[in-house]
């Protein structure tokens, strides 16, 4: 398994765990608008999919109103994935693809409003050697991938998402070659993501952000 892909399954799995564990205490009517794993309320989505998916993470608006987050398997590789929770049924949604890329994963959620969702994580090159970040937004009717910068490197991917306002968007993860990983922050200004300077740990070759609050 290459380099790459063992971060952003690493960051799957840390996410995942952390979806488990937060199950019994998740409540959409108390924490609208932020990053969720799981609720209690809801019976849980499963992906349409016969082979493989996995839904990371929960973006809630209300009670009426939740995205489920992550990606399945399709024709031989992974494309993000994503259900919504209308108050009676999960739906499937359709999420594009990015462009010259052989695998896609969402890897974390967050809501501003209905029509303000936003869903991050990270995407592999033809020749799966190269990992990019990944960021797609939903604006009330479509989901479209947005521009996202990236430390340069092999790897670089957005493992979480939180929300401050429409115009204050955070995202956290790492980026960087396999000898030296550094932590990744980027900004969502109401017009384009920025990365924004963040520390690491000295003396370590691997440093990731995978949660915000």
């Amino acid at each position: 398994m290459s380099t790459s892909r063992r971060v952003l399954t690493s960051a799957l799995a840390v996410v995942l765990c952390a979806g488990f564990a937060a199950a019994a205490q998740a409540n959409p009517s108390t924490n609208t608008g932020r990053a969720h794993r799981a609720t209690s309320s809801v019976p849980p989505p499963t992906p349409e999919t016969t082979t493989l998916g996995d839904l990371a993470a929960l973006a809630v608006v209300s009670s009426d109103d939740i995205w489920s987050i992550g990606s399945k398997q399709q024709a031989g590789s992974y494309v993000p994935f994503a259900e919504h929770w209308d108050g009676a049924a999960w739906q499937a949604a359709t999420l594009p693809v990015p462009p010259n890329t052989s695998r896609s994963y969402l890897l974390s959620g967050a809501a501003v409003s209905a029509d303000d969702v936003w869903a991050v994580g990270g995407s592999l090159d033809p020749t799966g050697t190269v990992q990019s970040t990944l960021v797609e937004h939903w604006d009330g009717t479509d989901w479209s991938v947005v521009s996202s910068p990236n430390i340069g490197g092999p790897i670089d991917v957005l493992n979480g998402v939180s929300v401050v306002s429409a115009n204050d968007v955070w995202a956290v993860g790492a980026g960087g070659s396999g000898s030296l990983i550094k932590s990744l922050v980027e900004h969502w200004n109401g017009h384009s993501w920025k990365i924004v300077s963040s520390p690491n740990v000295q003396g370590r070759n691997a440093n990731q952000l995978n949660h915000l609050a």
